[in-house]
């Protein structure tokens, strides 16, 4: 299967990891883009309840500011489809289960699609057995964990999921220099009084896509971020085609990502019984962990809300370091930039909406004038 371009391969980057973009200045309505995401992918072939999900999927990503892993897939997805690589009707199909726990095969089901089940089965079984434990194997890339996170916690439920990506390999292990795990991120949400708290993350020190960047620009690394090929650290943004991502911690204290990494990948992936050992040519498809609980099965829901806004609020209020701007709390910036963009519109990053015109073009779409002029 095609890979994801290098500019994309960063599932599930943390907010501070986004690629920063140049932006087109025109807003775009986004019942626009749902509309014409959507009609994109009816094009394709999909009934318009597949069509509308898979738009969304994407579109979520962008209002949260993931843009790398948003409406920028469109192409690539769309050519998944046509090869016949992904399949766009049906569910994944329960493996085994017990209880609160299931095991699935997603059999190459499109990511949206596969995490719209997900997100729906875990809650159900949460709110059925006070919590839910659920491992899809064969998921096709899902973008960013983010969005189907938040729609959890915005009903009322926490919840925390891993990716592993078994057939790739661009981060080494503390002690070693060569490749052997996927960027493998990890996220969670977590209702409070307020806003849920929302984290999503990759477990290397740094997202590829934004090495890649940083190398597109002609600029060196902030730091050590790489090993080359011969295992040294380096701030090169070139060494990641033949080197390696270090794991988060970096030289110094990358044993701790290393942990983390093997923590993600025995439960994403090993704990499904399909990771490494099997080796399938596909090199994107996803391995999910996903856990959703019930607060009124703990401590209760308003008690779980309290505890962490008081969390939340001694967080958000230590004293800043020096000439930092304070802490900052995670999903915090991701949901006022969803706010701002259902209200003033959305503003495209160059690349997404260059891959909103070729999608339009490859699929013989319209492209409504708002989206035409934002470029």
């Amino acid at each position: 299967m095609s890979r994801v371009p290098h500019w994309l391969s960063t599932a599930g980057c943390c907010v501070s990891e986004r690629i920063a973009l140049m932006v087109a200045p025109a807003r775009v309505p986004v019942p626009v883009l749902r509309a014409f995401a959507t009609d994109v992918f009816r094009a394709a072939g999909l009934a318009d309840a597949p069509a509308e999900r898979m738009a969304e999927g994407f579109l979520q990503a962008d209002l949260l500011g993931f843009h790398t892993h948003g409406l920028a897939l469109l192409p690539l997805n769309l050519d998944w489809i046509r090869q016949g690589l992904t399949r766009v009707t049906g569910e994944p199909r329960v493996v085994s289960g017990r209880g609160a726990a299931l095991n699935a095969d997603a059999d190459y089901l499109g990511g949206p699609l596969v995490m719209d089940w997900a997100c729906a089965e875990g809650m159900r079984r949460a709110d059925a057995h006070g919590v839910a434990v659920l491992t899809i194997r064969k998921s096709q890339h899902i973008g960013a964990l983010a969005p189907h996170l938040l729609r959890i916690a915005e009903q009322g439920f926490a919840a925390f999921a891993m990716i592993a990506t078994p057939e790739e390999s661009l981060v080494t292990v503390q002690g070693a220099r060569e490749r052997l795990f996927s960027t493998n991120p990890f996220g969670f949400a977590f209702p409070t009084t307020g806003e849920p708290l929302l984290l999503d993350m990759s477990l290397a020190v740094t997202a590829a896509g934004r090495v890649r960047v940083f190398e597109a620009e002609g600029r060196a690394l902030p730091g050590p971020w790489l090993l080359d090929a011969a295992g040294n650290p380096t701030d090169d943004p070139g060494a990641l085609g033949t080197g390696a991502l270090l794991p988060v911690g970096g030289i110094d204290h990358g044993h701790k990502g290393s942990g983390l990494l093997l923590w993600s990948e025995m439960f994403a992936a090993c704990l499904g019984g399909w990771g490494r050992l099997d080796r399938t040519g596909d090199d994107d498809a996803n391995s999910i962990y996903l856990a959703v609980h019930h607060p009124d099965a703990f401590g209760g829901a308003d008690a779980v809300r309290r505890q962490a806004a008081r969390v939340v609020e001694l967080y958000e209020g230590l004293q800043p370091r020096g000439e930092q701007q304070g802490p900052r709390v995670p999903g915090r910036r991701a949901l006022a930039q969803r706010r701002e963009a259902l209200e003033l519109g959305l503003l495209l990053p160059e690349r997404v909406h260059a891959a909103l015109l070729t999608a339009a073009r490859d699929w013989a779409v319209s492209v409504p004038p708002e989206i035409a002029r934002a470029g």
